[in-house]
């Protein structure tokens, strides 16, 4: 934002008719964040010229999702730390008769399980209660203790995996040029015939 902000007065925009505005909860977008547009004061009122939208890594996700291929980049840490880690095993011989084909797909939805899920998971399983993992294409498919297990596993971690987040800027190219030149248009005093692009 404060490069957007350099730029738009380096190419003529007044900084008195700048400003940025965030949006509210109610007319964000569904991938985003938060996101700050920048708005330019004309004879038109307040026009939004440059969005700024806090992605965060929705795209990534989204593409995980739909592909069931992890994408994580990796940072080496100085030391390798042990970390205990809660994990679903699927028994795959009551899966598949229960599940037929389906059964690969099961374990693979069981593997992207986060955190949370794998609690939600743990819990259903301790309380004797269906667990219900949902596909990509919409079908769900509930699992009972006799199905899936949930246990502990120590793992050396030498890399962290993160999702990159993006932050993503888009410039309404039109509305600042005409913007520049509204701003730079200019009267003389006293003589309307007298005009002047500064």
């Amino acid at each position: 934002m404060a490069r957007t902000f350099l730029y738009l007065i380096s190419v003529g925009i007044d900084p008195e008719r700048l400003r940025f505005r965030q949006h509210m909860g109610n007319e964000m977008a569904h991938y985003a964040q938060d996101c700050w547009d920048a708005e330019i004061l004309t004879s038109y009122g307040w026009i939004e010229c440059v969005g700024h939208a806090d992605r965060s890594c929705y795209d990534l996700e989204q593409h995980a999702k739909a592909t069931n291929v992890k994408l994580v980049a990796t940072k080496p840490i100085p030391k390798p730390k042990t970390v205990t880690l809660t994990v679903p095993v699927p028994n795959m011989g009551v899966i598949g008769k229960q599940f037929k084909a389906d059964g690969k797909l099961i374990k693979t939805l069981l593997e992207k399980l986060d955190v949370s899920e794998v609690k939600k998971l743990s819990d259903a399983i301790a309380s004797k209660k269906s667990y219900e993992v949902r596909g990509n294409d919409g079908r769900t498919f509930s699992l009972t203790s006799d199905m899936v297990t949930v246990k502990e596993e120590q793992k050396t971690l030498h890399v962290e995996e993160f999702v990159p987040s993006v932050i993503e800027p888009s410039f309404g190219i039109g509305r600042i040029l005409y913007a520049v030149l509204e701003h730079s248009f200019k009267q003389r005093d006293n003589d309307e015939q007298r005009t002047v692009l500064l």
